[in-house]
């Protein structure tokens, strides 16, 4: 394991610097944001600048938004950016270079050889991901003092444990594309492409299962979604463009019949809503890894 983990950190030395230098300066950064936030939020916070207590802080108000950013979009870039870099590569950069014979034909097995590189990687990325999520979580925490961000979907898509999810399904994905297309800028393109779909096909199909679950929301806290229009007579809540196929938007009957309602997920759903995700994040590395597998299994080494 260990010759394998050297011999990885040499193949992939841009990389995995990248991913230390990366995941470093957002632990910096995070660490300025939660050091810096308490003086801004107690100077500012309230919103009053009495006594120029605010002004005198001068750019330090601009150092702590510009820490926050960078310490939550470093753990948002840099590990997904590796997991699909190195995901490409470690099987197709063997195939294509001929390089895959040797291990594959002379190797104990080819499970073994492509199992042990993919369980390093993966580490890597994924520890880089989960500190990554942890420092988003402690600098979004120092700026909102006293709530609780293990029951709360404030910037949830952001932080926490959905930062290695996201990662590690980009690297189950890359990994299969690598495997099965065999060329490195062939199988990188596709990997974009898989991975952009798949996203986006999660982020549409999340999208509406939100909305399905979504309550009234006035004077809770949580996420809130397009408001609704709730009929006063039926009570039953619609979408905009459903009340206006009912009454047209410009009739004066529109706001009398219907009153428009907040609507959104408490935070009472929030280990239901970033648990979903987290778990259909992994249902994509999994199987990833998985299929990969079956591919290297199969496939001849050139």
């Amino acid at each position: 394991m260990l010759t394998t983990a050297r011999l990885l950190a040499v193949q992939y030395r841009a990389e995995a610097l990248f991913l230390l230098v990366g995941t470093m300066l957002g632990l910096v950064a995070a660490a300025v944001a939660v050091t810096l936030a308490p003086i801004v939020l107690e100077r500012c916070g309230s919103g009053a600048d009495t006594g120029g207590a605010c002004a005198a802080l001068g750019t330090l108000v601009p150092v702590v938004a510009v820490a926050s950013a960078v310490a939550i979009g470093s753990g948002l870039i840099v590990p997904p950016l590796v997991a699909l870099l190195v995901g490409v590569q470690l099987v197709a950069r063997e195939v294509e270079r001929g390089t895959a014979a040797l291990p594959w034909i002379l190797g104990a097995s080819r499970e073994t050889w492509f199992f042990r590189r993919a369980a390093l990687v993966a580490l890597a990325i994924g520890g880089s991901a989960t500190l990554s999520g942890l420092a988003a979580d402690a600098v979004i925490g120092a700026q909102q003092p006293g709530l609780d961000l293990g029951h709360s979907l404030l910037d949830w898509e952001v932080r926490g444990w959905l930062d290695p999810g996201r990662a590690l399904a980009v690297f189950g994905l890359a990994l299969l594309c690598g495997a099965l297309v065999g060329r490195v800028l062939p199988a990188l393109l596709t990997g974009i492409v898989v991975v952009g779909l798949i996203f986006g096909v999660f982020e549409v199909g999340f999208g509406a299962v939100h909305e399905a679950m979504a309550r009234p929301m006035s004077g809770r806290d949580g996420l809130y979604l397009a408001p609704r229009y709730v009929d006063l007579t039926t009570g039953r809540s619609y979408a905009l463009e459903a009340a206006e196929a009912l009454v047209a938007y410009d009739d004066g009957a529109l706001t009398s019949r219907f009153e428009v309602v907040p609507y959104g997920l408490p935070d009472a759903d929030s280990r239901l809503v970033i648990g979903s995700e987290v778990g259909a994040m992994a249902c994509l590395t999994g199987p990833g890894i998985a299929a990969a597998t079956a591919v290297v299994r199969r496939r001849h080494p050139y």
